[in-house]
């Protein structure tokens, strides 16, 4: 565990572990980001830079593009509609729904037991408050194979720590609509709002 003081050190920390894990992309993944993106970018931080750009400059309209270019798909419509969501029940298999609601409920039993919570020593005068951020965003991976175990262990957590919203983020597949196992595992999880991209 690492005890930090302040927003500023936070972010310090969070930046210099990420480096240290992304330091040796493949040759081939930098490739591939490159050509993507239309210039080169020599490290993950590149890249992120220059997608938040985009996106920060062109909204909507940047995440379509380099949806399209980085997936090889038009997402259409950004967000997923709840009758979307609703839909994809129909094409989960009924043990696949089942299992993915043992999943969820098993998640919740097991993030309701270790949830922390908070204390205070009134001698003392100091002790630990224990709050939920506002809002969380999951990513739910689905490139070469769906992972609606991906939205389960993400977006459970979240709700079981009282987060308000949680969004999640999938890629759109070959139809242009995310898997429908991501979807129904996603609801069953109780995400609020689902994006394509």
């Amino acid at each position: 565990m690492m005890v930090v003081f302040g927003a500023a050190e936070a972010a310090r920390a969070l930046r210099d572990r990420r480096r240290t894990q992304q330091d040796d992309l493949p040759a081939g993944v930098l490739e591939t980001s490159s050509r993507a993106l239309g210039q080169p970018v020599a490290s993950v931080d590149d890249f992120v830079r220059v997608v938040l750009a985009r996106v920060r400059d062109g909204g909507d309209r940047a995440v379509r593009d380099l949806t399209e270019k980085l997936d090889g798909r038009d997402p259409g419509d950004l967000e997923v509609s709840r009758s979307a969501i609703s839909d994809a029940y129909e094409h989960v298999p009924g043990e696949v729904v089942e299992a993915l609601r043992l999943a969820a409920d098993r998640s919740r039993e097991f993030h309701r037991r270790s949830l922390p919570t908070g204390w205070f020593d009134e001698g003392q005068g100091y002790g630990e408050v224990v709050n939920p951020v506002g809002r969380v965003g999951a990513y739910v991976p689905a490139g070469s194979a769906p992972l609606p175990s991906t939205a389960i262990m993400t977006i459970v957590p979240a709700r079981v720590a009282g987060v308000q919203e949680v969004i999640a983020v999938t890629p759109p597949g070959p139809s242009g609509s995310p898997d429908p196992s991501v979807l129904v595992a996603a609801d069953i999880a109780g995400v609020d709002r689902v994006f394509r991209m």
